[in-house]
């Protein structure tokens, strides 16, 4: 299918566009609070609910695209999706690494994490090396996936990683054993994600229909849509966070 996803972005994203605008808006709303639910649980609980691989992958996609949105935008007069993706993606992606940075430098998440790979006192050099190393494969991953899609394909990448942060958390879901690190809030977004990504009103359906508005698609959302409320439903069966005086109020 040859289409120039550029100038359909372009084309299609403007401020008189109203379903558009509603269905932009509340994907970068819907990511920001799922950035804000990571951080503050990996901060305060010592646990977020994302394994750190899936980091790396949002790190190498999301500074693929701060780069490739930034050479396009003069193609383009400078199209304020262009500029505005690319300063967002790069505050994701800086998010993304201190998510990270958190991860290795907390006692307590970087031996949850890395305790499996490297032991039960995982050794600073050996984490490093292995971060280091697998972020470069996930940029490989990722230049790999946007030449077999095509140049700009930014909403079809763009949707996967929506997927893989539905399915990605399975297994820190299931064997957690508890909330910490997790939240039925960060879950409930979780769910309206997969809404605004494979809707009829979601922001593919409209831009994109040849792709995004079509049976299989809204099979696989439908899909992902009773995967994400199961996952929610594991995080809700475990015993409440419980409130200690003094202290912040838990994350819901």
């Amino acid at each position: 299918m040859n289409i120039d996803y550029y100038g359909r972005i372009a084309e299609s994203l403007q401020f008189d566009n109203t379903p558009v605008m509603i269905a932009t808006s509340a994907c970068f709303a819907i990511g920001f609070l799922q950035y804000t639910y990571a951080i503050r649980l990996l901060i305060r609980e010592g646990q977020g609910p994302k394994p750190f691989w899936m980091q790396t992958f949002y790190v190498a996609h999301e500074l693929t695209f701060v780069y490739l949105f930034a050479a396009a935008a003069p193609r383009y007069d400078y199209h304020w999706l262009f500029v505005s993706t690319s300063f967002s993606l790069a505050v994701w992606a800086f998010l993304e690494m201190l998510c990270m940075w958190y991860t290795i430098q907390s006692p307590k998440d970087s031996i949850a994490t890395f305790s499996p790979l490297f032991g039960r006192q995982p050794a600073t050099s050996s984490i490093l090396t292995y971060t280091f190393f697998l972020q470069l494969a996930m940029f490989a991953l990722v230049w790999i996936l946007i030449e077999f899609i095509g140049a700009g394909s930014f909403m079809l990448t763009g949707a996967l990683t929506n997927v893989l942060l539905i399915i990605g958390p399975t297994h820190e879901y299931l064997s957690r054993g508890s909330r910490n690190g997790l939240s039925i809030g960060f879950c409930l977004t979780n769910v309206a994600c997969v809404i605004w990504t494979f809707a009829p009103f979601s922001l593919g359906a409209v831009v994109l229909p040849e792709i995004f508005d079509q049976a299989v698609m809204y099979v696989a959302g439908f899909i992902l849509l009773l995967y994400s409320v199961w996952l929610t439903t594991v995080v809700a069966s475990y015993p409440p966070k419980t409130a200690t005086k003094g202290q912040p109020t838990p994350i819901w």
